[in-house]
């Protein structure tokens, strides 16, 4: 894919075709010697034709690693297409439209909003924002950028072109009376595809698809299904 294309991950995982984003996580800061992405755009490089996007991995584990704006643009630079997470516990409005504006111009166009893993107890979370509450800064972001004045429900393929905002879930096994209240919000605010977490039962992930079209969400979202690939099992151990 080219990174050239904005609206690759949002119509891939609208459509028929099937789509992978893989996760990687930039360089930590375990070493105090200046970050080197080379380790991290060479893992990435094998992707190439075989993901739609490479999802870049923002505070992994409540933990200090390299800017997702600094890793996505190394990506991009790379030929690779990048969706670029944006954790937003511990950001304010400000701070969020700021890394918004320069992802943009460094030429990012998915974005995946979340709230970000619990960093206690190594330290206090300031629980800022959520995804449900930043979506709709995007959003606004997006439709000025396309010329409109208000954020609508259902953007029109001009702002989607611009760039695609996404959101999480946790695929369930739904009980006969399920409302996704969140993923109905996380709709209403903007989003345009949800990734869920790993879900490696495929029953689970049949009726939780087949919910989600019978209450009508699944045609307004397009859905990537969080994998894990098992390790190869160690043919020496008992």
């Amino acid at each position: 894919m080219s990174p050239n294309s904005p609206d690759t991950v949002a119509s891939a995982s609208c459509s028929a075709v099937c789509a992978a984003a893989i996760s990687s996580s930039p360089p930590n800061c375990r070493r105090r010697s200046r970050p080197d992405p080379t380790d991290f755009v060479k893992r990435a490089l094998p992707l190439q034709g075989l993901a739609t996007a490479v999802n870049v991995t923002d505070g992994a584990g409540a933990k200090a690693h390299m800017a997702t704006i600094a890793a996505s643009h190394f990506l991009h630079q790379a030929g690779i297409e990048p969706i670029l997470q944006m954790a937003c516990r511990d950001r304010n409005r400000i701070a969020l439209e700021s890394d918004l504006l320069g992802a943009l111009a460094l030429g990012m166009h998915n974005f995946l909003v979340l709230t970000g893993d619990d960093p206690r107890p190594a330290t206090s979370p300031t629980r800022n924002r959520c995804s449900i509450s930043t979506a709709p800064i995007c959003c606004r972001w997006r439709s000025a950028c396309a010329g409109k004045r208000s954020c609508r429900r259902a953007p029109t393929s001009r702002a989607r072109s611009i760039f695609a905002i996404g959101a999480t879930d946790v695929p369930v096994d739904p009980p006969a009376d399920w409302n996704p209240k969140s993923l109905l919000a996380k709709l209403d605010a903007g989003a345009d595809f949800i990734q869920t977490q790993f879900c490696m039962d495929a029953g689970v992930v049949a009726r939780y698809g087949k919910r989600l079209v019978e209450l009508g969400i699944a045609p307004k979202l397009g859905f990537l299904i969080g994998l894990c690939p098992f390790h190869r099992p160690n043919p020496r151990s008992g």
